[in-house]
């Protein structure tokens, strides 16, 4: 007689968009070419194509490309961008927990999406070990020039995840056959490694984000210095730090360039500034942030009159 057993019939598929974004995924990034909508409901990943209407009334429409299901619940997804834009296609990446990544690429001869790249992280030693414990999942970021990708594990700890370089790919392509590389190539990573924040003093990480216009992939952490509540912050209010760190890639190590302190307390998230510096989002002010020691506030308390 057999054991027990127990399964999972899904009897409806989920509707509810948790993730989206917008790559070349399935085009080169060419003139006339529109980028593709990826979005993820869930443990379902569906892939639209945006196409010009040919009719009177013009405008867009999408078409459903590919659907797949997932093995597991999407924690997080990011877009890994090409390196050659008319020669390289872009890669997604999604984060599952507690710490796995899977690397995605479209094949154009099955017309369907394929992975390219597993990394599971739960092995590390740390990890294993036990981490603090997190409200949040494994996050993604990605750096803008596509050079790497990152991992978010836990809250002191950084997976880097490097891109391959467009001649290990030509040889790979090259020999795969000749027609490999009439879709371009693709966008994929390379062995990865597991970084500790905690040796720079950084601990308590609540967001991070890759910087532009840096020679070098630069992370910038959003931590906490000291840990403060409600009741406290009379005594202790500016409790949080951005610390900017230079990511080497060959020699898989860390370099500290810069940092803002003296937070508030409540900021928690970050976003990258096109043309350098990053702003900090709080629960009542933006606040911009860069190397050049520029800092901006914008506050949204307004006082109402009678």
């Amino acid at each position: 007689m057999a054991g027990p057993a127990a399964f999972i019939k899904q009897v409806h598929a989920p509707t509810g968009v948790t993730h989206c974004a917008v790559a070349h995924f399935t085009l080169l990034d060419a003139r006339g070419n529109l980028p593709d909508l990826i979005v993820t409901t869930s443990s379902l990943l569906q892939l639209y194509s945006v196409r010009e209407q040919q009719s009177v009334t013009k405008g867009y429409q999408l078409l459903l490309r590919a659907e797949c299901q997932l093995f597991g619940v999407v924690e997080s997804m990011a877009v890994l961008k090409n390196r050659a834009a008319g020669k390289q296609r872009d890669a997604i990446i999604l984060a599952f927990r507690d710490a796995k990544v899977s690397v995605l690429d479209w094949d154009a001869s099955s017309c369907s999406v394929v992975s390219t790249s597993l990394h599971s992280f739960e092995g590390d030693a740390n990890i294993s070990a036990g981490l603090p414990a997190s409200p949040y999942g494994p996050r993604l970021l990605s750096d803008p020039q596509g050079r790497c990708a990152a991992v978010l594990l836990g809250r002191s700890s950084v997976a880097v995840l490097p891109a391959m370089t467009t001649d290990t790919l030509d040889e790979m392509v090259l020999g795969a056959g000749p027609s490999a590389g009439q879709q371009g190539l693709p966008t994929t990573v390379g062995n990865s490694c597991i970084l500790r924040l905690a040796k720079h003093d950084i601990a308590e990480v609540r967001d991070a984000v890759f910087l532009h216009r840096y020679s070098e992939p630069v992370l910038l952490v959003l931590h906490e210095t000291a840990p403060t509540w409600s009741g406290n912050l009379r005594a202790r209010r500016d409790t949080m730090a951005a610390t900017a760190l230079s990511v080497n890639v060959l020699h898989k190590r860390l370099t500290l360039l810069w940092s803002a302190k003296d937070l508030p307390s409540d900021a928690c998230r970050l976003h990258a500034a096109p043309l350098g510096g990053a702003l900090v989002m709080c629960r009542s002010l933006i606040k911009y942030i860069s190397q050049a020691s520029r800092e901006l506030t914008v506050s949204f308390i307004f006082q109402l009159q009678a």
